[in-house]
């Protein structure tokens, strides 16, 4: 038997090749989110649209505690695939959503109803992806259904390991040959893109 020889290469992977489609979800709204930044205005430093684009991007993925926005910093897949300018550290963004405390209930009624509709925008999103790309003949799942669990997306759809290819003027995610998503992943992409 062969031994198996660990080394750590000059390009870039991610485990969450999904975000991409979640971006492209993002730029459909991304009317209302330059209202966002209109009505509160920063002077200097992260925009309120990265912020609220840093936290979905965390929500679709299960997390919903701001430090895991440590394990994105030097990550330029993250912040190009959610469109994010500056990426939100950890306490940047608890202060932004003026949070005391880093998961709900954070002592103040405005943070929390902010979460909640951020939430909703994350699961809304999941929703989408799901009756998208995990329903019909080029389905990655086994069986047949009428919808999927959030859960379901997130497993097909979010969690997709990709390489990352910096080509000069583009990004490109490239799909492992065995990815049994890859079909639908591009279709989804291609859609989404005609729609922004």
């Amino acid at each position: 038997m062969r031994t198996i020889e660990v080394k750590q290469l000059n390009y870039d992977l991610t485990a969450v090749a999904g975000l991409a489609l979640v971006g492209d979800y993002l730029k459909t709204i991304k009317p209302v989110l330059k209202r966002v930044d209109k009505v509160l205005p920063v002077r200097a430093g992260k925009a309120d649209s990265d912020i609220v684009r840093s936290y979905v991007g965390l929500l679709v993925q299960g997390k919903s505690d701001f430090d895991a926005t440590r394990n994105y910093r030097l990550d330029k897949f993250y912040e190009q695939s959610l469109d994010i300018e500056l990426l939100a550290s950890s306490p940047t963004l608890g202060q932004r959503m003026d949070a005391q405390a880093p998961a709900l209930p954070s002592g103040k009624f405005e943070t929390n109803a902010l979460v909640c509709h951020l939430a909703a925008l994350a699961m809304n999103i999941l929703r989408r992806m799901g009756q998208r790309g995990l329903l019909g003949p080029d389905a990655p799942v086994r069986h047949s259904a009428n919808r999927r669990r959030i859960k379901t997306v997130m497993q097909e759809l979010i969690y997709r390991a990709g390489r990352l290819v910096d080509s000069g003027s583009k990004l490109i995610l490239g799909l492992v040959a065995n990815d049994r998503a890859a079909k639908v992943f591009m279709q989804m992409h291609l859609e989404l893109a005609d729609a922004t």
